[in-house]
């Protein structure tokens, strides 16, 4: 007889929670006819270089930004029309600046640009000098 490892409960209830996730999203996204995600350069190197367990947090995120664009804090001055959204990993607290850009056609297209995604330390001070390069 052939013992199978048991999958850890954990994995089982990242996907039944990912699953709620995605159909809760289906019913916000109606609101939306288009919503297209954009990764900028920062963003897809920080994924890149993170551990797989995190890679699929900030995929989660993702998925929640993406359906409820507003869920992020809006940001004034130097970083005006930047939102930021903050979700918690482990024992550390993540921060992920977007901007949404919306284009009035006959269907309503929306735009996510994804900037940055880091921890608090050096966030603002490195997504402005982006912007500025930019």
């Amino acid at each position: 007889m052939r013992w199978e490892r048991s999958r850890p409960i954990v994995r089982g209830a990242r996907l039944a929670t990912r699953a709620r996730i995605r159909v809760d999203l289906i019913s916000k996204l109606i609101h939306y006819q288009i919503v297209q995600i954009n990764y900028k350069r920062p963003f897809a190197q920080f994924v890149k270089k993170a551990r797989k367990p995190l890679q699929l947090a900030i995929e989660d995120e993702v998925t929640l930004v993406g359906a409820d664009p507003e869920i992020g804090e809006a940001k004034v001055a130097d970083l005006s029309g930047i939102r930021v959204h903050k979700f918690r990993f482990g024992r550390q607290e993540y921060l992920i600046a977007y901007r949404l850009t919306k284009k009035d056609t006959p269907l309503e297209f929306l735009f996510v640009d994804f900037y940055q995604v880091g921890v608090h330390e050096n966030f603002y001070s490195e997504l402005k000098q982006y912007l500025r390069q930019e």
